[in-house]
């Protein structure tokens, strides 16, 4: 499945020579779970039942744990994505942010794997 790019730094969509770029397999589904952690709940203006609901757990009493597995699922549910293999989650109180390392097997049996994905704050 191919999506159009996004340049890693601004989330803009990506131009080459002024055309727009395609992504495909594990590049895709990449972006696809970045997009998914950074998307705050109510935050698109399409459909805003998309999107983490972090001020619900951000500073909350047991927050962390419904952090770990709102997270968890959404990387999970991400197209495709068939496997977690694995998944790290450190929540900072102090700036209200955590810090993510995954690893996901895709359903063509690639891998992504990302060691320090901030979201949050």
């Amino acid at each position: 499945m191919r999506s159009l790019a996004l340049d890693p730094t601004t989330g803009d969509l990506l131009l080459t020579a002024g055309r727009l770029t395609l992504v495909e397999g594990v590049e895709a589904v990449a972006q696809r779970i970045k997009g998914r952690l950074t998307l705050w709940a109510g935050e698109w203006f399409a459909d805003t039942s998309l999107g983490i609901p972090f001020l619900s757990f951000l500073g909350a009493k047991g927050g962390e744990k419904l952090a770990e597995s709102t997270l968890r699922r959404a990387i999970l549910t991400c197209p495709g994505v068939a496997a977690l293999e694995s998944f790290s989650f450190t929540a900072d109180a102090r700036t209200r942010s955590a810090v993510i390392a995954f690893r996901v097997r895709t359903t063509d049996g690639q891998v992504v794997e990302d060691g320090g994905f901030r979201v949050g704050a």
